[in-house]
């Protein structure tokens, strides 16, 4: 089990050369890295997702699944893990549901906790896609802790039951 917190923007060959045997990874990047790279070069962030996928096909990707991989999803999505992951945690940093999509086609997990996602992102037709696509077919368990403000379901803003309703058609 290796756990990294307020990490540099990752490079997951890396960690794959550096801890070729881990089962468990748990990986925080701070938020001042993607502050710095969304606002300096928004393609940035895209161009190290796509190096990571690259340099992972070209020098070898945890060849066994992880047991469990806990992160931010800023941070998942960026270190694009080419591998499948039976229990995947994501805690939301970025409220961007096509990349919760990228990250759950990546991993395939059969367990999924999300953590922290704001009620409005969950009642969205994106998150309903990717809870439609087909790598989440495999889903076992679905563990959704919701982050309420006072906003939610008000002026528009989608309420718990549809949230539920748009995630489940």
């Amino acid at each position: 089990s290796v756990a990294f917190t307020d990490a540099d923007i990752p490079f997951t060959s890396d960690y794959v050369r550096a801890f070729p045997n881990i089962t468990a990874l748990r990986l925080r990047t701070s938020p001042h890295e993607y502050e710095e790279l969304l606002d300096c070069n928004p393609a940035k962030f895209e161009a190290n997702r796509e190096a990571n996928v690259l340099l992972q096909l070209q020098r070898g990707l945890w060849s066994q699944t992880l047991e469990c991989c806990d992160g931010t999803l800023g941070t998942l999505y960026v270190l694009a893990l080419q591998c499948r992951v039976k229990e995947l945690r994501v805690t939301c940093d970025i409220d961007a549901p096509k990349m919760l999509g990228s990250v759950l086609s990546d991993t395939q997990p059969t367990i999924l906790s999300l953590e922290q996602f704001p009620l409005d992102m969950l009642a969205g037709r994106a998150f309903a896609a990717a809870m439609r696509a087909p790598y989440a077919a495999q889903l076992r368990s679905l563990e959704i802790m919701l982050m309420l403000d006072g906003d939610s379901g008000k002026k528009g803003n989608a309420g718990v039951a549809a949230a539920l309703v748009s995630t489940c058609l």
